[in-house]
């Protein structure tokens, strides 16, 4: 499984779990497997700037697979004219996958605004949670992290985004078990 699949799911996952962190049950919610809650935005934060970052040399393996698949296949098309499934899988795929971690991209953005506005610290800006609070001289991680905070109509989307990403993902995983994509990057060995 790719790197930006895990960390938008569980950027996604955590913020549908902040959202609803007050009406899980209380041996749920003080389980100590959960991080506290007023951490969870800011994990979430963390976690989508993680799966944007790594989605950059994911899409590039992609479309290296993907030109590789067409170069060996002798383009996307059989003789008929129909596009081969192999080739239309990629298609798929690539659409779905570009369209959310755009839109991912676009929720960083707003979220990131959101939290300049709040917050003019570089170190908060950059998600270390660390703001010194100039009336009592200490950290409060726990204030700065709520400002991570998404909007409950963000995590709609991002909701739509994870189920989006796990359609990809499917794709992604029939690519390569199914069609043989991605299995041969470095190439064969030929006997000698």
């Amino acid at each position: 499984m790719h790197f930006p699949v895990v960390f938008l799911l569980a950027a996604f996952g955590l913020d549908i779990l902040h959202l609803f962190h007050a009406s899980l049950p209380d041996i749920v919610a003080s389980s100590s497997l959960l991080p506290p809650a007023n951490e969870l935005p800011r994990l979430a934060y963390l976690s989508l700037s993680a799966g944007l970052l790594t989605a950059l040399p994911a899409a590039l393996s992609g479309m290296m697979q993907a030109a590789k698949v067409v170069a060996r296949t002798g383009g996307p098309f059989d003789a008929t004219g129909k596009m081969l499934p192999r080739v239309y899988a990629i298609v798929v795929h690539a659409l779905m996958a570009d369209t959310v971690v755009l839109t991912s991209a676009w929720v960083w953005w707003r979220r990131h605004t959101v939290l300049a506005e709040h917050e003019a610290s570089l170190a908060a800006q950059l998600g270390l949670g660390i703001h010194l609070d100039s009336a009592q001289g200490n950290t409060c991680g726990g204030a700065a992290a709520e400002k991570y905070a998404a909007e409950p109509w963000i995590i709609g989307v991002e909701a739509v985004l994870a189920s989006m990403l796990l359609l990809t993902a499917d794709a992604g995983g029939s690519l390569t078990y199914q069609h043989g994509v991605g299995l041969s990057i470095f190439g064969t060995k030929k006997n000698q």
